[in-house]
């Protein structure tokens, strides 16, 4: 067995990442149905459903970062004497994050069924980058 000394920036950065992609997409689909109201109500509903999926992996992509820097917080008063270490908040942050990317996997469906093939390829490409990181960060 290896004994690898894990830093939290071997953390923060994936994790920061997925939580700025998450807000970014966001934005994008909102963008999206801003833009496409005159398409009809079923691309509407469907653009609707997809950024009300985008919101709940965004939340959990966040509440995964703040859990993250609270953790920090508590381990780096811990380290000079100023607190108890922090308990194992490990699965708080997993179970946000495995939150995050069943959502955002259910986004990736959604976003295949765009109309417009640039789009669907632009919403694809952003949302399989964000299930990478959000992957990336739950391990």
């Amino acid at each position: 067995m290896v004994n690898e000394t894990v830093i939290f920036a071997d953390v923060e950065d994936p994790l920061c990442a997925a939580a700025n992609h998450a807000v970014l997409a966001n934005e994008f689909v909102w963008n999206l149905l801003r833009e496409n109201k005159g398409l009809g109500s079923l691309s509407e509903h469907r653009i609707t459903a997809a950024c009300s999926v985008l919101e709940t992996a965004e939340t959990a992509a966040l509440e995964a970062r703040d859990t993250y820097y609270a953790a920090f917080a508590q381990n780096d008063a811990a380290a000079f004497g100023n607190a108890e270490p922090a308990p194992a908040v490990s699965s708080h942050q997993q179970d946000a994050l495995n939150s995050a990317a069943g959502q955002a996997e259910l986004l990736y469906l959604a976003a295949k069924s765009l109309q417009d093939e640039h789009e669907r390829a632009a919403m694809t490409e952003g949302v399989f980058q964000l299930l990478t990181m959000l992957k990336e960060a739950g391990r």
